[in-house]
């Protein structure tokens, strides 16, 4: 492995500037993703309820546009959680 890095560290330095810049770009790149676990985000309460309020009315009235959907959306979840 460690072999394999310094040949191809080699065979970069014998090309041009933008080849060589862009290949140790894609290298370093291949290496981080390794490292990186990705973060979950943490769901509001609200955005829950509100999932659940677009689906009814989406199943409910499938051709009204996604717009007036989700302020009817919005007025049933702030209704539902007081």
């Amino acid at each position: 492995m460690v072999d394999q890095e310094l040949g191809d560290r080699n065979f970069l330095l014998n090309r041009s500037n933008t080849e060589r810049n862009l290949q140790v770009g894609r290298l370093a790149k291949k290496a981080g993703k390794a490292k990186r676990k990705k973060i979950k985000r943490q769901v509001s309460p609200y955005q829950k309820e509100f999932g659940r309020q677009i689906k009814k009315l989406k199943k409910a009235h499938p051709r009204t546009p996604i717009s007036k959907l989700m302020k009817r959306a919005h007025r049933a979840t702030k209704k539902a959680r007081k």
